[in-house]
């Protein structure tokens, strides 16, 4: 009987700390491949938008990847990860600020050129920095 209580007590303390890990300033690999999943979708669904001119969802597309890209820059800026890596999540979240500005100012077309860019850092990022094989 005595075992059996250890046994639970260890088992409940161990899913606590997996717990604590997945909710640890910077993310967790789960949040991680989340986060790449929702930045691929909508780095696509942004340029469609902008060539729609669907202008506010785009601006709601462009705003999410910012917040994302910020969330990716803090996941890299984690000690034991790749500083460049963090600096191309930053210019990623620098790209969707600017996407937004550029949906403000009515230059669609920047803001669809900008849009793009953000589709191909995603690759020039993901090949050499993914965590996760």
């Amino acid at each position: 009987m005595m075992r059996s209580i250890q046994r639970v007590v260890i088992a409940f303390l161990g899913a606590g700390c997996v717990m604590a890990a997945l909710a640890a300033p910077g993310g967790s690999l789960i949040d991680f491949g989340i986060w790449m999943r929702a930045i691929d979708r909508l780095s696509v669904s942004v340029q469609k938008r902008i060539e729609k001119g669907e202008v506010d969802a785009a601006r709601k597309d462009a705003q999410r990847l910012e917040e994302l890209y910020a969330l990716m820059e803090t996941f890299y800026r984690q000690p034991g990860r790749p500083a460049e890596a963090a600096e191309i999540s930053r210019q990623g979240k620098e790209f969707a600020a600017q996407v937004q500005q550029d949906i403000d100012a009515g230059q669609l077309e920047a803001a669809a050129q900008n849009a793009l860019t953000i589709a191909r850092a995603c690759n020039d990022c993901h090949d050499p920095y993914k965590p996760v094989r």
